[in-house]
């Protein structure tokens, strides 16, 4: 009786294990005729409609729809999805609950300085200079990653990498040598120059500031009893308001003061 159970159990497993398995890992189409390279960077580039998806162009012009790898459904940074999504942001197949879906085509980095340039495209031995961006209040550059054979008469080839600044730096353009056009390195925020940051603080793509409740006062109402306050949650234009008779409005304090106690103004 004990001879049959173990064989029962043992034609079980057997069985078990010549069920196909359904394999997740998809397949990379070459040469597609669904995608024009024509006048793209050899690289890597968006897919039109699948976020999981990548289209990477070759010299020539040939597309080649690629897949990122499967997601361990038991990792949480998988967010429940079955695949990785690619990110335009780092030129990579990311964790999905770090990446948003994006299939819109938008594979630009984020600064026309860099248009024409995309990840693992061929760049000249003699590209020293970076090119800087900011996308997701992150700064990202691409950088010519050059490979110098051992034997000098092999030519030295060059790929686009992307790199990421430190989280807490930014991408300052300016810090170049002179005459350059393009190049840059990372730098704190209180370097870059009020022109670099007013383009981060106005780049929904680098920085999206949410709306909040403000008090303020207009430049020709300085020194005076007259300001504003707008709350966008609640309000669609701002309230003006008035300090009681004799005070002013002190914007650095966002109150009613006596003159004497306002630096900014002369009594």
């Amino acid at each position: 009786m004990t001879s049959k159970i173990i064989l029962l159990v043992l034609a079980t497993i057997a069985a078990v294990a010549a069920v196909p398995h359904k394999a997740l890992k998809r397949p990379n189409h070459d040469h597609i005729d669904y995608y024009d390279c024509t006048g793209k960077a050899t690289g890597k580039h968006v897919h039109p409609t699948d976020c999981t998806r990548f289209i990477s162009c070759s010299a020539g012009g040939v597309a080649s729809d690629m897949a990122c790898p499967d997601c361990n459904q038991h990792d949480e940074k998988c967010a429940g999805e079955p695949f990785l999504r690619w990110s335009a942001a780092t030129g990579n197949c990311e964790w999905p609950a770090d990446t948003e879906c994006s299939t819109d085509g938008d594979d630009s980095s984020g600064d026309s300085d860099c248009e024409g340039i995309a990840v693992d495209g061929d760049c000249d031995k003699d590209t020293c200079e970076h090119c800087g961006f900011c996308k997701d209040k992150m700064s990202h550059f691409y950088r010519c990653n050059r490979t110098f054979p051992s034997d000098p008469k092999l030519e030295i080839t060059g790929k686009w990498v992307l790199e990421s600044c430190d989280s807490d730096l930014w991408w300052n353009p300016d810090l170049k040598p002179e005459g350059v056009a393009v190049g840059g390195a990372c730098d704190k925020w209180d370097n870059l120059s009020p022109e670099t940051q007013k383009k981060y603080k106005d780049d929904k793509s680098c920085v999206d500031i949410p709306p909040v409740c403000a008090w303020g006062q207009d430049e020709a109402d300085k020194c005076s009893e007259r300001y504003w306050y707008l709350d966008p949650a609640t309000m669609s234009e701002k309230e003006n308001l008035s300090c009681p008779s004799g005070l002013l409005w002190d914007q650095a304090t966002e109150t009613c003061r006596s003159c004497a106690n306002i630096d900014a103004c002369e009594c």
